[in-house]
Order: structure tokens, then C-alpha cells, then sequence
């Protein structure tokens, strides 16, 4: 099994929701771990952050004005563990892993 944060891009609109996938785009979690604050960074603008816990809960939701291209997020009250990052982007939907500690 590869470990490591692997972007990936699911275009909005589509009939079934994902009908073509982009590597290519680049997620950035920092820290990863973290433990108080995270910077979440893309190369297109942001419009959104959900962050869910692994019993499929969204534990942290976030909206934004779709004009920067990285946020910072509070996550210093959310328990430890693991959680997905979900992206909306003005281009599709980013997905990344990140480590609360």
C-alpha cells in the first residue's frame, strides 16, 4: 500500500458525479500532521472545505469567496485521528487525507 496525499479532481455537473479524474491538480495540507491550525493551499481558487471524520461525519464546513487559493483553518477543538478533506474548487472537488494529532 502507498502511503501519501494523492489529489484528486472530480469535475462538478457530471451525470453520475465523477466522470473524469485529474492527478495532476495539487492539494496541499500544512501541517500534516497538525494540531492547531491548517493551511489548506490549491492551485485554483477555493470555495469550500469540509472536513469528514471516518465514520463518515463532517466534522468541519467552511465556505469561501472562490477568489484565494489557500485558507487557513481552525482545527485545534476537533478530536485526534484521521479525517478527509474534501476541496470545492472553482475547477472540481479535491480530496486529501489529513492527521489531527
Amino acid at each position: 500500500m502507498c502511503q501519501g496525499i494523492y489529489p484528486i479532481l472530480l469535475p462538478q455537473g457530471s451525470i453520475v458525479g465523477i466522470d473524469t479524474v485529474r492527478i495532476n491538480t495539487n492539494l496541499g495540507l500544512v501541517p500534516n500532521p497538525a494540531q492547531g491550525q491548517v493551511k489548506v493551499e490549491a492551485d485554483c481558487a477555493i470555495r469550500g472545505v469540509d472536513l469528514v471524520d471516518l465514520m463518515g461525519h463532517n466534522c468541519l464546513s467552511r465556505t469561501f469567496s472562490g477568489k484565494g487559493q489557500s485558507v487557513t483553518l481552525d482545527v485545534g477543538s476537533l478530536p485526534r485521528g484521521y479525517y478527509t478533506v474534501r476541496v470545492n474548487t472553482l475547477h472540481g472537488i479535491l480530496i486529501g487525507k489529513l492527521l489531527l494529532e
